[in-house]
């Protein structure tokens, strides 16, 4: 089976995500023991959301289905050096033919693919020192955004059911000022999750699902006092600087970009995302200063304690 990407690959604003969902369908059809060969060749820019959408679906088929992984390079020199610099080509297992005469990205604003099976502070510390290397951060807000992420990868630890539990990557864009992560996991996605408390979810798409779990305190585990704070956390974070927020989960997906649309974009699909997919972008202006030399944080930034 060949799935062919192209153009800007990814979610969210400035990306061609309706491409990205088209090759993730067609993945998903894979047969048993079935090839799956990846055509990167026309890709102009890789999003890290691409490249997660791709891991997470390649690691489900290899765990559910036996389907072996293969591809062929961009033609673009800068794209096919990312996949090595991002840690793509590590984690799939094949070899990029980098040329050492074109840059790929600045390596120090790449946050490489990891796979999380445990909870690793140090490395949650690494993810948070990428964006901070844009986005100033006071100390008070840096506890804040790492009790956000950590809760998220709890999340999939906890409720996701994963084989391979989650992965995240990411990149700062220093000329645009924005920074974008994705974590992505292969369980049972956030519909089947608050589906075992909230039963009226399972017959609607999960686009309803999504947007309920975006609610503080809503959770599918039962009696669990501080569950159903991770995405509340994250949300008013990435939309007290601006940012958008993409969720893909099951036959859902929701996008909210606090910038321009004043409504969420919500889409119903025609295929099961298998997991659950968190992409995120904060905008980090020159003039966009997240307390770093104030003495007094403002009332209205909740995740302030």
């Amino acid at each position: 089976m060949e799935v062919k990407l192209t153009g800007r690959f990814g979610l969210g604003f400035n990306a061609n995500f309706e491409i990205v969902l088209e090759c993730a369908k067609t993945m998903l059809t894979a047969k048993e023991e079935e090839e799956v060969f990846l055509d990167f060749s026309d890709v102009k820019f890789l999003y890290p959301s691409g490249i997660n959408v791709l891991v997470a679906i390649g690691r489900y088929l290899q765990y559910q289905r036996k389907c072996s992984i293969s591809q062929n390079f961009p033609k673009d020199k800068e794209v096919c050096n990312f996949l090595d610099e991002s840690g793509f080509s590590k984690e799939v297992g094949v070899s990029v033919p980098m040329d050492s005469n074109i840059p790929a990205h600045n390596v120090e604003y790449i946050y490489k693919m990891r796979q999380f099976t445990w909870l690793n502070n140090f490395e949650v510390e690494k993810l948070l020192d990428v964006i901070e290397k844009e986005l100033q951060m006071s100390p008070a807000v840096r506890r804040d955004v790492h009790e956000s992420l950590t809760e998220l990868i709890l999340n999939v630890k906890q409720h996701s059911n994963s084989p391979f539990d989650c992965y995240i990557i990411g990149q700062g864009y220093p000329t645009t000022h924005r920074i974008r992560f994705c974590i992505a996991d292969g369980g049972i996605g956030i519909k089947k999750h608050l589906g075992r408390k909230y039963e009226d979810l399972l017959n609607k798409n999960s686009t309803e699902a999504i947007e309920k779990a975006l609610i503080e305190g809503i959770t599918g585990t039962v009696g669990n006092e501080n569950s159903g704070l991770g995405l509340t956390y994250f949300k008013d974070f990435v939309i007290f600087c601006g940012g958008s927020f993409t969720i893909l989960s099951g036959d859902g997906l929701y996008y909210e970009e606090t910038d321009i649309f004043k409504q969420p974009k919500k889409y119903s699909l025609n295929f099961e995302f298998p997991g659950t997919l968190i992409d995120f972008t904060i905008n980090s202006k020159p003039n966009i200063k997240l307390f770093r030399k104030t003495e007094e944080v403002p009332k209205e930034y909740r995740l302030i304690k």
